[in-house]
């Protein structure tokens, strides 16, 4: 799984609740493990030019919604998505742990 040294709340966010990775990171490791797709070191910035720093602000996106307003290919969408679902269920096993 991803590297969680930098956490992101997102407003209203409760200190209980489970930490999200930043996008900065969340992108930076997942290109690291997956260097046969580059366009995810692009990601981060455009997520970042809307103002949407965390993975929690985006677990609510589908494919339709990043393709048409962050221009991911259908391919990416789905790979993204897949990650970030992956990445949510894997913070929130390790939160129920504790």
């Amino acid at each position: 799984m991803l590297n969680r040294t930098s956490t992101a709340l997102s407003h209203g966010t409760q200190p209980d609740q489970p930490k999200y990775p930043l996008l900065s990171d969340f992108f930076s490791t997942l290109l690291t493990h997956h260097p046969e797709c580059p366009a995810l070191a692009t990601f981060a910035d455009i997520f970042q030019q809307h103002d949407i720093f965390g993975l929690d602000e985006i677990l609510e996106f589908n494919e339709d919604r990043l393709r048409n307003d962050f221009g991911m290919s259908l391919g990416n969408a789905q790979f993204v998505l897949g990650r970030v679902k992956a990445e949510k269920k894997h913070i929130d096993c390790l939160s129920r742990k504790k």
